[in-house]
């Protein structure tokens, strides 16, 4: 009740600094952050732990986005005073092994442990004749294998490799190493769409780290696979914890303090908190590491960063490390992420980027490299963002069955968000294409998700063993999107139906009419218009009883009349002519700012003045 207690006092604390902009009161939310923070970090019982963090979680939630900056105070000022510990030199263990010799362990090992599937507390060690030290190293080697060139066909072998590698590692002192396989294994499920696996294991490792007493492990975990899904707010809460931990940690190992640094950046250049990301990057320059990867990975971090702020000196830095460095000695784990790099370089200015010897010389090179660029996640990357419309489609659709595998709607509001880029694109080459069906599918996908069906298994703390080889694929409404509005084309003959929305560069509506579409775009207004409006105008149509009236034989009829006029005059005019009494409107999320009884048609007229408008508070459950 304690915890549940400092929880609740928490929210009123920060409701109350972002309701009055002060923050006289962060002394107290600093107090309940440790409280709770330290109630976790005592518990022993797993379900309580999973318990208090869900409810923390649901807490922040509840309040939304504001609270974000609260979180991220806390964390920068623990940044500040973080307690250094004893950092100890990563060795490497090496040795050489006969790859087939592992091969048949992991066979034999499936075999022991065929009716306990994927099962690290409950798992029969298969017979091996190598010895410790070469089956981790093996192992290790079948693991790295798998990161490379591995599929979804592929993930079965990865984990069972896992199992064992963190059996090993306590054994061959290299359970910080075990961890860092660990969080690349979830990078490497989202790479292949498997977001939920990547959720249920990161909560898989809140148990293993329990076992193991290096409990902050998890939230390194949890913290770098949050921040892939774009959940800011369970991963600064991760971030939080994880840096509560690292302050009563007597020592840890320069690699896995390198790798903190690297997700911690990542996490704040993902949520565009550039100026801070940039002092976590100072931070990781301090720390010496002999490891020329994870050097590279940091490099690659910050690239991505210049880019997404759209920094001056993009080119420049890009094009003058190229010059000081051989990227490609990495082989395929450095040519897919500089591609991708490169590719997105050379759409945001291919004028200034074809003026760069070295970035078109290596960009040709990988483009050219037969194992890159047939890569399934280039192929996609290619794919969903080039101007093919049936293409786009295609990659779009995939990922929405990927996304119904999620077992909360929180969880697919944030993967949707992270596949915007893709459906932005969608939508812009549709309504270029006039393909209906591609418009209305990014339309929905940029409006209500509620309705897209979810995941029902439960995966919790009598679910470990993992069951991942009878997982179908549930069924899509996009898979044949026309098909399911067929309600909607029918009923079109009495109704008039329209979907409307706006973005960055433009607006557009849909019109189905007696079973015919037309499509229409407005580069005239856009998301900042739609934006501007709602903060400049919308708070002057409250009602006001008293006006101040300056003309003596004015009413307040009168003035109310006029002031409505004015108001009405600055209201965008979105809906094209109307040519039925009732009309069904889906408007995307930037629109709804807009009050339904203030859209106006093409002829400046409300459009609840003359029709009967009606909005679904669902965007397509009720056709």
């Amino acid at each position: 009740m304690e915890s549940m207690e400092n929880i609740a006092a928490l929210s009123k604390e920060i409701k109350k600094t972002i309701i009055t902009g002060c923050y006289d009161n962060y002394e107290e939310i600093n107090n309940y952050l440790n409280l709770i923070f330290s109630e976790i970090y005592k518990a022993t019982n797993a379900d309580k732990i999973r318990i208090k963090l869900f409810d923390l979680s649901s807490a922040i939630h509840e309040i939304g986005d504001p609270a974000v900056i609260i979180l991220l105070k806390y964390l920068l000022d623990n940044l500040e005073n973080v307690n250094t510990p004893n950092v100890l030199v990563s060795t490497t263990l090496e040795g050489e092994v006969n790859i087939e010799d592992v091969g048949n362990f992991l066979m034999n090992d499936l075999i022991e442990n065929t009716e306990r599937n994927i099962n690290f507390f409950n798992h029969k060690k298969g017979r091996s004749l190598i010895g410790k030290k070469k089956l981790y190293i093996g192992l290790r080697r079948v693991f790295e294998h798998f990161l490379k060139e591995g599929g979804n066909d592929d993930i079965p072998t990865a984990l069972t490799s896992m199992v064992n590698m963190w059996e090993l590692s306590k054994k061959n002192d290299r359970l910080y190493e075990f961890y860092i396989y660990f969080n690349s294994l979830l990078h490497k499920l989202n790479f292949l769409g498997k977001n939920q696996l990547a959720r249920d294991l990161s909560e898989l490792a809140l148990l293993l780290s329990l076992k193991d007493k290096v409990f902050h492990y998890s939230f390194y975990i949890k913290m770098a696979n949050f921040a892939r899904q774009r959940n800011v707010i369970d991963s600064l809460l991760s971030a939080n914890m994880l840096l509560y931990g690292v302050n009563f940690s007597n020592k840890e190992h320069d690699l896995f303090l390198s790798k903190i640094l690297l997700e911690l950046f990542i996490l704040l250049r993902n949520f565009q908190f550039y100026p801070y990301a940039e002092r976590v990057r100072d931070a990781r320059k301090r720390l010496i590491v002999d490891d020329e990867y994870d050097l590279h990975q940091f490099d690659m971090a910050y690239f991505n960063m210049l880019l997404l702020s759209r920094s001056d000196e993009l080119f420049e830095v890009i094009q003058s490390h190229l010059e000081e460095n051989d990227v490609m000695k990495f082989g395929k784990n450095a040519g897919i992420p500089w591609l991708t790099l490169l590719h997105n370089l050379h759409k945001l200015d291919s004028e200034k980027f074809k003026n760069n010897n070295n970035l078109v010389d290596l960009y040709t090179r990988l483009l050219n490299d037969e194992d890159i660029k047939n890569e399934p996640l280039i192929k996609n990357i290619f794919q969903g963002l080039d101007d093919d419309v049936s293409q786009n489609k295609k990659i779009v659709k995939q990922h929405i069955k990927e996304i119904q595998q999620s077992r909360n709607h929180q969880d697919v509001n944030y993967e949707i968000t992270a596949i915007r880029p893709l459906v932005y694109n969608l939508l812009k080459n549709s309504i270029i294409n006039e393909d209906i069906e591609g418009a209305l599918i990014a339309h929905s996908l940029m409006s209500d998700t509620s309705y897209l069906p979810i995941c029902k298994d439960i995966f919790g703390l009598g679910q470990y063993p993992i069951d991942i080889l009878d997982k179908d694929e549930s069924d899509s409404i996009y898979d044949n999107y026309m098909l399911y509005l067929e309600s909607i084309i029918i009923e079109s003959e009495n109704k008039q139906f329209l979907w409307i929305g706006c973005n960055e560069y433009f607006s557009y509506y849909i019109s189905l009419y007696k079973g015919i579409f037309s499509i229409s775009q407005n580069d005239d207004f856009k998301r900042n218009d739609a934006r501007n409006w709602n903060e400049n105008e919308i708070a002057k149509f409250a009602f006001n009883d008293q006006p101040s009236i300056n003309e003596v034989l004015q009413s307040k009829e009168e003035f109310w009349l006029n002031e409505s006029r004015e108001l009405m005059k600055k209201t965008p005019s979105l809906i094209p002519n109307i040519e039925c009494q009732k009309v069904v409107i889906f408007r995307d999320s930037e629109i709804s700012i807009i009050p339904i009884n203030l859209l106006k048609k093409n002829s400046n007229t409300p459009l609840c003045d003359d029709h009967v408008i009606i909005t679904p508070p669902i965007s397509n459950r009720i056709y």
